[in-house]
């Protein structure tokens, strides 16, 4: 949140807020208790609507639909790329399998795919019954 709010102007704290469904007041309260530290302003506005979300809550999506109402559509893209980015850090794609076999006893009646799953250091293998073929 500090990254995000580093990139918003004091003068925006406001109407990013209130785009961010907090209360006006709850808005002005923060700006009164750092007067002088308006920088401060936006990262505190974002924490108290981090703390009122639901855990369920599209965040990512909330928060860049925010942005770019007041403009800041470059730090919106940001944002959405570096959860993107931490998604696919954790959750890695799996490759092409490294070995397709079918079996036969008097003709093919299931072929077998396999591959290692680096995230599980796992060997995992899927039989699929020829008439799915």
């Amino acid at each position: 949140l500090l990254r995000i709010a580093r990139g918003i102007e004091a003068d925006l704290a406001l109407d990013l807020g209130i785009l961010l469904d907090l209360k006006s007041s709850d808005v002005e309260a923060i700006k009164t208790s750092n007067q002088h530290n308006s920088r401060n302003w936006v990262f505190h506005i974002l924490n108290k609507w981090r703390q009122g979300q639901r855990r369920d809550a599209d965040k990512i999506r909330i928060l860049t639909d925010a942005l770019e109402e007041i403009g800041k559509v470059d730090l919106a893209n940001k944002v959405r790329a570096e959860k993107q980015q931490s998604l696919e850090s954790r959750h890695p794609t799996t490759s092409i399998p490294s070995s397709i076999e079918s079996f036969t006893q008097e003709r093919c009646d299931f072929m077998k795919i396999g591959y290692t799953c680096t995230m599980l250091g796992q060997d995992i293998t899927f039989t699929i019954p020829k008439n799915d073929i």
